[in-house]
């Protein structure tokens, strides 16, 4: 059955039919189970009115649904959705969108929606704000999962999922916000999972997975931010690809790369800096023929920022392996020109655990490590920060307060200065790197280089309770008790494991590192 009073609301209860049009705004409660079925059109249609907006809200409780299954648009409404309640909503569409709002689409309550289509799972005009503690599933064919052309913002504590065959799982044309404990997962079987085109922020204890099986796990093109939340990103070229800059902050990261013969990069930013601090735990894994586990660079012709890594009071792992492949001719990466000995078309194989490059910036690359423990492994070196001029004059620089080198034993920050022969003309890339003898090297090939390099605390006594004696014993520091964990962490070894396992390994241990690690201090 199914009543409407000729104005705005309507009441389906049981309802078994077809198609369902208003102009103007309409307000469609409904109560048991409900079958709205259109296979030549529309589903549930609302149109602008002669004097009225379109406007379509949707409403029921914990024991109802509404299935709508067309071949047009499943729900659509030239104006705003709102879709409330704790019940369940099933829109499928099989030439088109699952659900389409031309203007603004708010989902709140604590129900479930699910919308699959053809084309877009969910399509919005305007804004989206996802307020629930419910389950949104957004499914896309050839295009998107999700499709914001505003902002989006997710919170209450839901989760939301959206995927895609195609297309990018989620893509928002504003900004994305995740807050108070909510969850958002996304993935593409050919294209990027996440594209944000203005700035992502994290907080309240949210978590974002996005996953690509042949793209970027996650694209954003403004400024990342994760506050006390968790992001996972896997993709090929890049795990996790930032524009304007990334601030980790009481953060747990774990970013991934796998992309045989070409460019891999596990977390990558382009003209901002990375910070990471305040009890993080960052893993970063890339494999490829140019790989960096983390990478930060500003290389272009103007003078802008970008080319900085701060680290403090945090756990770092980064890794960069070699992985053949179709492809590996040469990259547009910085790395491929800082030999002295290689032209940068025909070298092969540079692979750095952390990367931070500048040519042309307002300040050279520099990479700060306070009083954090940093891991990092690559094939042709563990860390590297330089800057490229035409003259040698710049140099990139690491700094450690309050840290010092673990491994390799008796290693020293060493400067770095080569002169090599650009694609035009010749360049010198000047900074530093952790070296063995502490001797300056001139190529990315000396075996002076280390592969491999731990950076630990600094060793600072703790002080014995009141009235006990320390005399006739070594000091415990907190340095001492990470050791043991820091040198067992498993680091992957071959490009054979999926990402997920890449992703596994050592991490737990890093996790148990930083409750220990930074026990004790208040944060502000």
């Amino acid at each position: 059955t199914w009543s409407w009073d000729g104005a705005n609301d309507m009441q389906l209860n049981g309802y078994n039919g077809g198609p369902i049009k208003a102009a103007g705004r309409l307000d469609l409660t409904y109560e048991g189970g409900n079958t709205v079925t259109n296979d030549s059109g529309e589903g549930i249609s609302v149109v602008n009115g002669v004097n009225e907006k379109a406007e379509l809200n949707i409403t029921g409780g914990a024991s109802d649904s509404l299935t709508v299954d067309a071949t047009s648009d499943a729900i659509e409404s030239q104006g705003d959705i709102n879709i409330s309640g704790d019940g369940t909503v099933n829109s499928t569409a099989s030439r088109a969108d699952g659900i389409d709002a031309e203007g603004n689409l708010t989902i709140s309550g604590g129900g479930t929606v699910n919308a699959t289509g053809s084309s877009d799972g969910i399509e919005v005009g305007g804004n989206a704000t996802i307020d629930t503690s419910g389950n949104i599933v957004a499914k896309g064919g050839s295009s998107n999962g999700l499709d914001v052309n505003g902002s989006l913002t997710i919170s209450g504590g839901g989760n939301v999922t959206a995927s895609s065959e195609n297309d990018e799982a989620v893509a928002v044309d504003g900004d994305l916000s995740i807050s108070g404990g909510s969850r958002l997962e996304a993935s593409s079987e050919n294209d990027e999972a996440v594209v944000v085109d203005g700035n992502l922020t994290m907080s309240g204890g949210s978590r974002l997975e996005a996953s690509s099986d042949r793209s970027l796990g996650m694209q954003v093109d403004g400024a990342l931010s994760v506050t006390d939340s968790t992001l996972v990103a896997t993709g090929t070229c890049e795990g996790l690809y930032v524009y304007k800059g990334v601030t980790f902050d009481h953060a747990t990261v774990r970013v991934a790369a796998r992309n045989p013969g070409n460019e891999a990069f596990g977390l990558f930013t382009d003209e901002d800096d990375i910070v990471i601090r305040n009890g993080s735990v960052v893993e970063a894994f890339a494999e490829g023929a140019y790989s960096a586990g983390i990478s930060t660079q500003y290389y272009e012709e103007e003078g802008g920022a970008g080319g900085h890594m701060f680290v403090s009071e945090s756990v770092v792992k980064a890794v960069a392996r070699y992985l053949e492949g179709e492809g590996q001719d040469g990259g547009d990466i910085a790395m491929n020109y800082a030999s002295a000995d290689v032209d940068g078309d025909e070298q092969l194989g540079r692979n750095v655990g952390i990367l931070v490059v500048t040519k042309n910036g307002i300040s050279p690359a520099k990479l700060s490590i306070v009083r954090s423990t940093v891991t990092a492994e690559g094939d042709t070196a563990a860390i590297l920060v330089c800057a490229t001029s035409e003259d040698g004059s710049v140099a990139g620089t690491i700094e450690l307060e309050g840290s010092i080198i673990q491994t390799p034993a008796g290693g020293h920050v060493s400067d770095y200065n080569a002169k090599h022969e650009g694609r035009n003309d010749v360049e010198y890339d000047v900074g530093q790197t952790i070296g063995l003898s502490g001797e300056t090297i001139t190529s990315l090939d000396s075996a002076d280089i280390a592969k491999s390099a731990v950076i630990v605390p600094e060793e600072v006594p703790v002080p014995a309770p009141s009235g006990s004696s320390t005399s006739g014993g070594a000091n415990v520091t907190q340095a001492t008790a990470r050791k043991a964990s820091v040198a067992g962490s498993a680091i992957p070894q071959t490009g054979d494991a999926s990402l997920a396992g890449v992703l596994s390994a050592g991490f737990a241990g890093l996790a148990a590192l930083v409750s220990g690690l930074f026990v004790g201090r208040k944060r502000g």
